[in-house]
């Protein structure tokens, strides 16, 4: 099991727990899936193989379903899950559900699972980002800093998330990062969620977002076109 890092408001990680006890302070915040909150390093430390054998549980409890052509089939571990998958060459219609999920969703709201399948599927060109963005559940008033890798025109993915959430759940975000003239919130839902990544679809933009975002891509394309030509290779997205 590895741990993300909160110190002097930047996320980081993941890590091992030699890496955070060597590197960091007592005072440094520390959160890993289960976690419901960040925890001081001291805290961590005492309570760490307490909440690894908690992952481990929880992990080897969930049960999925997976619904084809309007039959459901289970239930599966996980590991069965991605082998009854795997044969199955047209997967635009296939959706799962464990106990955790409130709705059946469509696998390609689960990267990780497509990841062990060996398929990718993006709407929009994803482009490697090292930004921080604000977010708070539309429902709650629980502050988080959350460490964006990558953004879309379709959304945002990154990690360090340490508040509970669920597919389909919304959230108020701020990026401070775009060009606009002041902070504005808008709302982005949770579209996947796996160990260590949270992956979310943009709702509907207000203009002003919509435009410094624009603008922010462009620009992250100019750089990705200028490096290809300096180095003469495409940069990956």
């Amino acid at each position: 099991m590895k741990w993300f890092v909160l110190d002097n408001d930047i996320v980081e990680g993941p890590f091992e727990d030699d890496h955070i006890i060597s590197h960091y302070g007592a005072q440094t915040l520390v959160w890993g899936h289960p976690m419901s909150e960040w925890l001081k390093l001291s805290e961590w430390s005492r309570t760490k193989n307490q909440l690894k054998e908690e992952s481990v549980q929880e992990k080897n409890t969930l049960q999925w379903h997976l619904a084809v052509d309007g039959e459901s089939f289970g239930p599966f571990t996980r590991s069965q899950l991605v082998e009854k998958i795997r044969p199955i060459s047209n997967r635009k219609e296939l959706y799962v559900w464990n106990q955790d999920l409130p709705k059946w969703e469509s696998i390609y709201s689960f990267s990780d699972i497509l990841n062990d399948l060996g398929e990718k599927r993006r709407k929009h060109r994803r482009y490697e980002i090292e930004e921080v963005a604000h977010i708070t559940p539309a429902d709650k008033n629980e502050f988080a800093i959350f460490q964006i890798t990558s953004l879309s025109a379709g959304g945002f993915g990154g990690k360090g998330l340490a508040t509970s959430c669920r597919l389909g759940q919304s959230f108020n975000i701020r990026l401070d990062f775009l060009d606009t003239h002041e902070p504005i919130l808008f709302r982005a839902q949770v579209r996947s969620v796996s160990n260590d990544y949270f992956g979310f679809e943009f709702e509907k933009l207000p203009v002003e977002v919509e435009s410094a975002l624009i603008s922010y891509l462009q620009s992250l394309e100019a750089e990705s076109e200028g490096s290809s030509d300096q180095t003469g290779e495409p940069i990956a997205a």
